[in-house]
């Protein structure tokens, strides 16, 4: 009965739960504690098994250690590269801009030529078309027309103040053309009107040459001798500029001109600009010669009866024959008259007391003792 309850029992123990096998070492070591306090562990058999545990766990956190050590290697080798490729970016960026520099100064280069050929060009166009203006404009000097005339000088005049080079040319022939038409003597070309004045192609004329910038002439120089200009003088405000002539407009420019034997009576010369003018044996009785520049001029045997020289600037100025007071005689330096008149200039006491005079001007013989005159250079001084 027994045997058979418990063969019987067995299976209801098999259906249970199952008590926990446990190792045979476990079950000695719960033996040991149970009969008693543990033993002191071998320290030759300990060790090996501590050991592992102790490198088993030192090998994991070693490896997590490492980590960041790889980590960081790798960004060392990796930084070479980064910095070459930076230094690839800005050095391409530099070759792009100096390109593009290089392309801009290559721009500004050939604008530059081709500004200069484009000038070139204009400047041969301009001097092309100037002499034709130029070829025209003397043609019509001889035609039968007073206006294709009139025509001709007015385009001579544009002709020199837009191109200056031409200028010299320009005064030989207008020069030219005055005397022709003009003469003295009579029998001129141009006829003259009904007051004795010239013809209006001879007024304009002079005008021309009386109004051009002096400074252009070159070698040329304005040559009216033994003309007949009486009455003439250029028209008030046609001159008038900054720096050219007295608060009423500049008078004719005629400085060092050769007027001599000249017929200007009654000529409108107020503030002419007449120094080292050639004035020997000229006409200019009845004259207006206020303000005028006439120092260093030449007026041996000149005529300014009833002219009026009132502020005329006589400093230096020669009404007689001889060596003026400086040892030089107007022309040639020599100290000697050559061919020049040997009258003295026809003036008056009290034409001159008007004047500005000085030691330098060189009076007539017949006035040089004038108390008056001699008192008023000595104040002069």
């Amino acid at each position: 009965m027994t045997e058979h309850t418990a063969g019987a029992d067995s299976p209801r123990q098999t259906e249970g739960p199952q008590p926990a096998v446990r190792p045979p070492g476990e079950a000695a070591g719960a033996s040991s504690e149970a009969s008693g306090p543990p033993s002191a562990p071998d320290a030759g058999a300990a060790e090996p098994a501590g050991g592992a545990r102790t490198g088993a766990a030192a090998t994991g956190p070693a490896r997590t250690e490492d980590a960041p050590a790889v980590r960081t290697s790798a960004a060392g080798a990796n930084a070479p590269r980064a910095d070459w490729s930076r230094r690839a970016e800005i050095a391409v960026a530099v070759l792009a801009g100096l390109a593009t520099l290089f392309s801009a100064l290559a721009a500004v280069v050939t604008l530059q030529v081709q500004a200069r050929q484009g000038r070139s060009e204009v400047d041969v166009t301009r001097q092309g078309q100037i002499t034709d203006r130029f070829n025209e404009a003397v043609s019509n000097l001889g035609d039968q027309a007073d206006e294709v005339r009139l025509g001709g000088i007015f385009a001579l005049r544009r002709i020199m103040e837009d191109s200056p080079r031409d200028q010299p040319a320009i005064v030989d022939i207008l020069s030219a053309y005055v005397r022709t038409h003009t003469p003295a003597a009579g029998g001129g070309k141009a006829e003259r009107d009904s007051g004795g004045r010239p013809a209006p192609d001879v007024r304009a004329t002079f005008e021309t040459l009386s109004q051009r910038d002096p400074h252009q002439d070159q070698s040329a120089r304005v040559d009216l001798r033994d003309t007949y200009l009486r009455y003439i003088g250029s028209r008030p405000g046609l001159t008038r500029a900054e720096g050219r002539g007295g608060p009423d407009g500049a008078g004719p420019r005629l400085a060092n001109a050769n007027l001599s034997g000249a017929v200007l009576s009654g000529a409108h010369l107020r503030h002419a600009r007449l120094s080292g003018t050639y004035l020997v044996g000229t006409r200019l009785d009845g004259a207006d010669l206020r303000q005028a520049d006439l120092h260093k001029a030449d007026l041996r045997g000149a005529e300014l009866t009833g002219a009026d020289l009132e502020g005329a600037d006589l400093r230096g100025a020669r009404l007689r024959a001889g060596t003026d007071p400086a040892g030089e005689d107007g022309k040639d330096g020599s100290g000697t008259d050559t061919g020049a008149p040997e009258q003295p200039a026809r003036v008056s006491v009290g034409q001159l007391l008007r004047a500005r005079l000085d030691s330098t001007t060189l009076l007539p013989a017949s006035l040089e003792h004038d108390s008056r005159l001699r008192k008023r250079l000595s104040r002069a001084h």
